[in-house]
């Protein structure tokens, strides 16, 4: 009896500590806990801080050439991978991100190229001429969660 007690204290404290031993082993899986993000990684257990976003940035143009303002047609803005928009206003300064007649363009991190190109089919005036249409080129450079003002000149 007193071997049949001893054997069942020792098999309840075998079992206690395997159970508590494979618990605290849990392995941590490092990466990107935030299902909102570019990098989510759902295995993910801890939070490494690699969470990547997507950001913006908005074209705009203040003047046309010659200093004119005065036009009877839009810019349009062509991105490296083939998206379009259409900046169909001037402003007086920097606008915020996604302002209204402006093109605001939002992707992952990275670099791109782009073209923005005057309508050929209307007129762009400037000191009372009439110019060809203005041509922009160049490369942004997308932040994580940012919005860069990108002024065409």
């Amino acid at each position: 009896m007193k071997k049949l007690k001893t054997l069942t204290v020792l098999t309840l404290i075998l079992l206690i500590g395997s159970s508590t031993l494979f618990h605290s082993c849990k392995k941590k899986v490092m990466g990107c806990t935030d299902p909102s993000s570019l990098t989510y990684n759902s295995a993910a257990t801890d939070d490494d801080g690699s969470c990547q976003y997507k950001g913006s940035a908005t074209f705009w143009i203040d003047v046309f050439v010659g200093g004119s303002s005065t036009y009877t047609n839009n810019l349009t803005v062509t991105m490296s991978d083939g998206t379009t928009g259409i900046i169909t206003t001037v402003v007086a300064s920097a606008p915020s991100c996604g302002a209204a007649g402006c093109f605001t363009y939002t992707a992952k991190p990275g670099t791109y190229s782009f073209v923005a190109q005057g309508d050929s089919t209307g007129e762009w005036a400037a000191a009372g001429t009439t110019l060809p249409p203005p041509s922009y080129h160049g490369t942004i450079t997308i932040t994580s969660k940012g919005c860069l003002a990108e002024h065409l000149l």
